[in-house]
């Protein structure tokens, strides 16, 4: 480790463990003249520590009765066990970029001399040659079952032991899909063991089952994105052919009125012209007999 510094000024006054009241009263109280004596001392004792503590402070903290170094311990080890109980902590390993704490200046000696002493390398390594991510059976098969999915199987819910069984075949038979952008090379089916109520899963198992999530989702987003362009041009060409095909109806339509108005037309001229004949043929015939 590296190299740590201590201030020990005023640490005896700050971490004493003061009697408690009662104590000194009791044996105030107390027939024995040695016995009343030290507890006098005493609190000659603790009120010249207070009177030293009180020079460096300006601030002064009135209680009926100074907890101690020791109690006040155990209820920060306390309230520290209960938001721990009722969280989900993540713990935070932090670095120093410089020994000045100014900003914006990173040491290129002290940040690595902090990782090597803290131990950082080492805890990644045991947590990667262990099991360090959990899943409940619910959740796994929440999440990874749709890399088994397919157009024949529909979205019946499988059980943990089928789901992963799926994978690990689809993995090790090595298909096209799964190698494009997902290195699967070193995947090792122990990388994934079945508790009674949870998934674990090494490092590189995760690695490999995030990555081929991602890869059927990108393909999955890219064919619904393929088929809604497909249907939006399948749309356009089926109005634009509807259109075309309204115009052409519209244009025959036409020409069949205009064809019958025009044979009406000529109908009737030919009627006309016929019935001009016979009246003059009648008149003649009349005239003739006459």
């Amino acid at each position: 480790a590296g190299t740590v510094e201590y201030d020990i000024e005023g640490f005896i006054v700050k971490n004493k463990d003061e009697l408690p009241k009662g104590t000194t009263v009791l044996l105030k109280s107390s027939t024995n003249y040695i016995v009343k004596q030290l507890a006098s001392t005493i609190d000659e004792l603790e009120e010249s520590a207070k009177k030293s503590a009180d020079k460096g402070s300006k601030r002064r903290i009135f209680t009926s009765r100074k907890s101690t170094a020791g109690e006040n311990f155990i209820l920060q080890l306390e309230g520290l066990g209960r938001k721990i109980k009722n969280s989900y902590p993540h713990y935070v390993r932090c670095v120093k970029t410089n020994g000045q704490q100014a900003p914006d200046e990173f040491c290129h000696i002290l940040v690595p001399e902090q990782v090597r002493s803290g131990g950082f390398v080492e805890a990644a390594q045991i947590s990667r040659a262990g099991y360090p991510n959990h899943y409940s059976h619910e959740a796994f098969v929440l999440r990874y079952q749709f890399l088994t999915l397919s157009k024949s199987s529909g979205e019946k819910e499988e059980s943990v032991d089928v789901v992963i069984r799926q994978i690990v075949n689809h993995i090790m038979n090595g298909e096209k899909s799964f190698s494009a952008i997902v290195d699967i090379s070193d995947f090792d089916p122990t990388d994934i063991q079945i508790g009674k109520t949870k998934v674990f899963l090494r490092q590189k198992a995760l690695d490999v089952l995030e990555g081929l999530l991602i890869q059927k989702s990108m393909i999955l987003i890219q064919a619904d994105t393929r088929r809604h362009i497909a249907q939006k041009r399948y749309g356009l060409l089926r109005a634009s052919a509807v259109a075309a095909q309204c115009c052409v109806r519209m244009m025959l339509a036409k020409n069949r009125v205009l064809s019958i108005q025009k044979g009406i037309v000529e109908k009737t001229s030919e009627d006309i012209s016929k019935d001009k004949v016979e009246t003059s043929s009648q008149i003649e015939t009349e005239d003739e007999e006459i």
